[in-house]
């Protein structure tokens, strides 16, 4: 792993931004944890998270348990360097959503069923970040 280069930093702050927008509250953080890059672009996963559980699990607004808190997440460089937006943040949400459990659990797959509903009612605002990202990528 390595923190985010200079060119990244941008890009990721449009990734919590819109998550900020459309997310408010719902991974169980004010602050979102911090994204670190994937060096190994060999390796099978685009995105990972870092996942400790919680003594007292606690409930989002849309009814979810929040099972675990995420020290950091982590994306490959791959995702700003070459890819669109909705890529990057279809990975970076998967990653978030985490906090809800493993990729087969339950509370794991409700997370991914709310984000989508969300994503699917804003796309609006997806459109709008995705200019933003291409602009910000390619400048």
């Amino acid at each position: 792993m390595r923190e985010p280069l200079a060119k990244e930093i941008p890009l990721l702050k449009l990734l919590e931004e819109f998550t900020a927008i459309l997310f408010k509250d719902f991974f169980g953080n004010e602050i979102l944890p911090p994204c670190k890059i994937i060096k190994n672009e060999n390796a099978v996963w685009s995105g990972m998270a870092s996942c400790v559980p919680l003594k007292k699990p606690a409930i989002n607004p849309a009814g979810i348990k929040i099972r675990y808190q995420l020290p950091y997440i982590a994306l490959k460089s791959r995702l700003f360097a070459q890819s669109n937006f909705s890529e990057a943040l279809s990975t970076y949400l998967h990653e978030l959503a985490h906090v809800f459990g493993g990729d087969h659990s339950a509370g794991f797959s409700k997370g991914i069923t709310e984000i989508l509903d969300r994503i699917i009612k804003n796309t609006a605002l997806v459109e709008d970040f995705a200019l933003k990202w291409e602009r910000v990528r390619d400048a």
